[in-house]
């Protein structure tokens, strides 16, 4: 089903960074951590593309792999797009949480 909401908005033109978030973030609640970091680290990176939404899942999903490097990345870069946007102050906050709660539960 996600797939084929994918291929829909991509063949008719729709906004594709939105689109795959939306994917990978549907991913994260089907707990497939792996896949939602790859698909949403790829959409922060994308030009021009500054919604902190996506560095932010990037970083948690890599939080719940217990990959302590690639979330401090991710959610740093969600924390720093964030701060630069009053709507995102959620995103910020969210970001900031997981990066102290990481430190807590990695050790790292």
């Amino acid at each position: 089903m996600a797939g084929e909401a994918f291929l829909i908005v991509a063949l008719t033109g729709g906004p594709l960074a939105p689109s795959l978030y939306g994917l990978a973030l549907t991913l994260e609640r089907l707990e497939a951590y792996d896949q939602a970091e790859q698909l949403a680290g790829f959409v922060s990176d994308l030009p021009g593309y500054d919604d902190p939404r996506a560095a932010a899942l990037a970083g948690y999903a890599a939080f719940q792999r217990r990959q302590a490097k690639a979330a401090r990345v991710h959610l740093a870069k969600a924390a720093r797009i964030a701060r630069t946007k009053p709507e995102f102050r959620g995103v910020q906050r969210f970001a900031q949480r997981v990066l102290l709660m990481q430190q807590f539960a990695l050790g790292d």
